[in-house]
């Protein structure tokens, strides 16, 4: 009795590990912007396309990269679909990166049609362009 008891222990431990293993998976997008300094303040949209049909993805952080005339930076604000109570970062003057891994309070981003919009808005002065990265991470 106590073995057919076990086995069944052991045998439904092992099978909700297994469900519990592949139902999260996580991923990330790598997004590329640019905007020029002439003191106006820039909105770049950054859509994270292929993110399969689930109605809504969770983002667990993110971060940003400046590589060329980080210098002219004003400020810098990374937004979940242009909404100031999801802000993911910000940089400002002096600022060259900036990263965020959430732990308590995730995100949870809308997904229609396999898009998540997420928008880059900033200002910089003193001409040329600014040129950074974006990586923001996933999970389901």
């Amino acid at each position: 009795m106590w073995n057919r008891l076990r086995s069944v222990l052991c045998w439904s431990a092992l099978f909700l590990g297994f469900a519990l293993t592949s139902a999260n998976a996580a991923e990330s997008r790598l997004f590329s912007f640019s905007f020029a300094c002439d003191g106006q303040f820039k909105l770049v949209t950054l859509n994270a396309t292929g993110m399969g049909g689930g109605a809504s993805r969770f983002v667990q952080g993110a971060e940003i990269v400046l590589f060329d005339n980080p210098d002219s930076l004003s400020f810098l604000v990374l937004e979940t679909l242009t909404d100031a109570t999801k802000t993911l970062l910000s940089l400002g003057k002096g600022d060259r990166r900036a990263a965020n891994h959430f732990t308590s309070s995730i995100f949870q981003a809308p997904n229609a049609a396999g898009t998540i919009p997420f928008t880059v808005a900033g200002t910089c002065t003193g001409g040329g362009v600014i040129q950074g990265l974006a990586t923001i991470y996933f999970f389901s």
